[in-house]
């Protein structure tokens, strides 16, 4: 029995201008648990992904004021999560 929890991310799900690479690798990661989770369920391992939103880290804040504006404006919220 156990638990794995993997972090994802909803570019993972959705794609994202400007990041394909880290869309791409979200993705695997979503894949990575869904695959894991049929192959070990029957010994009772639990296999999640979280995949919040962007985060105000060294990366999101890397990215162009335009994008950053762009994307608050599609969040419930309208703002960013801060780490920590």
């Amino acid at each position: 029995s156990g638990v794995v929890i993997n972090i994802a991310s909803q570019l993972g799900q959705i794609g994202g201008v400007e990041l394909c690479h880290y869309s791409a690798a979200k993705a695997g990661i979503i894949g990575l648990t869904k695959s894991l989770a049929r192959e070990v369920s029957a010994q009772g391992v639990r296999v999640n992904a979280v995949a919040p939103g962007p985060i105000n880290t060294d990366l999101v804040l890397g990215l162009s004021e335009e994008w950053r504006r762009n994307k608050a404006a599609e969040l419930p919220l309208g703002r960013f999560a801060n780490p920590g």
